[in-house]
């Protein structure tokens, strides 16, 4: 299962104002709101890493978008694998599977640049070839030829991007909730705007409103706070993919979506992938919101198959 004590609650909160435009820091804007917010995170992340299940390095490599860092860890020349959290957290995301993924790969948790974590504030445009490139220069630095990739929410938006400039590069590649597919739900706006004048209960409902109606752990939600009193969003719309980037994907690809996804369009988004790239595996999860867990065995199975 996906880490909920400490990054699961918080991307579903930030991704409700990164989708729509937010109310708070413009896109290019600061990542924490002050310096002393940024110690604050950095030292929560800091006591997350402490507890990581596994053997890691936390490793730099110099990209286009500055420093980036990747938690590495699982067996040394094992073949590779890309992690790419979404949008409002950081590589500890991955926490709760880290272990499952570590037996059978080098794991590559890359933090991506711009986001509330280890690497640099930098935030690139998501409109261009600046993150496909990114990710091209993180696995230069690592000296990957070629990767799987397992990116949710915004993470899977920049693995499909790359995935559909350079598909020799991508063995498989796993979407969990991923934008680009389909167009953002404008009906939430409204509803996130209401809750948000009620302030913590407020926030507490629209986790659980975009997490399809399930109930948070309350330490999930103490990290949750903890990030959107001290860091700030990026906004606007993530674009869509064009058709014939989609039909360049040549790999294996799964992708998962959660029925009740309040910010995305889960139906459309796995119905437009499965009409472009026939040959995709595509499941939507009943009960399950915006970001999708329980979902390792499925995933290690996809990832295994020959």
């Amino acid at each position: 299962m996906l880490s909920i004590t400490y990054s699961f609650m918080n991307i579903i909160l930030n991704e409700v104002f990164q989708e729509w435009g937010g109310v708070m820091a413009g896109e290019y804007g600061a990542v924490f709101k002050s310096e002393q917010s940024e110690k604050t995170v950095l030292e929560a992340c800091d006591a997350a890493l402490a507890s990581w299940p596994v053997p890691y390095r936390l490793e730099s490599v110099p990209t286009r978008l500055d420093d980036t860092r990747a938690i590495v860890c699982g067996t040394p020349g094992a073949p590779p694998l890309v992690l790419l959290h979404g949008s409002g957290t950081n590589s500890l995301f991955w926490k709760g599977d880290i272990a499952r993924y570590a037996a059978g790969y080098r794991v590559y948790a890359v933090d991506i640049p711009g986001e509330p974590g280890f690497s640099s504030r930098t935030r690139g445009d998501w409109n261009g070839s600046e993150y496909p490139g990114w990710i091209g220069d993180v696995m230069e630095g690592f000296g990957l030829g070629q990767a799987g990739f397992v990116g949710c929410s915004i993470g899977g938006f920049f693995s499909l991007r790359f995935a559909t400039l350079q598909p020799e590069k991508v063995t498989k590649l796993v979407l969990l909730g991923s934008s680009g597919l389909a167009r953002q739900r404008l009906s939430f706006i409204p509803k996130a705007l209401f809750f948000m004048a009620f302030g913590r209960s407020g926030i507490d409902r629209i986790l659980k409103t975009v997490n399809g109606g399930v109930a948070l752990p309350a330490e999930a939600l103490d990290f949750a706070r903890l990030l959107a009193i001290h860091s700030s969003p990026r906004m606007g719309q993530v674009p869509l993919i064009p058709d014939q980037d989609l039909k360049r994907l040549s790999m294996p690809v799964l992708a998962i979506g959660g029925e009740k996804d309040a910010l995305l369009d889960t139906r459309a988004s796995l119905a437009r992938l499965a009409s472009l790239v026939p040959s995709s595996k595509i499941l939507e999860i009943a009960g399950t919101g915006h970001v999708v867990t329980g979902m390792i065995d499925t995933i290690m199975d996809f990832l295994e198959e020959a």
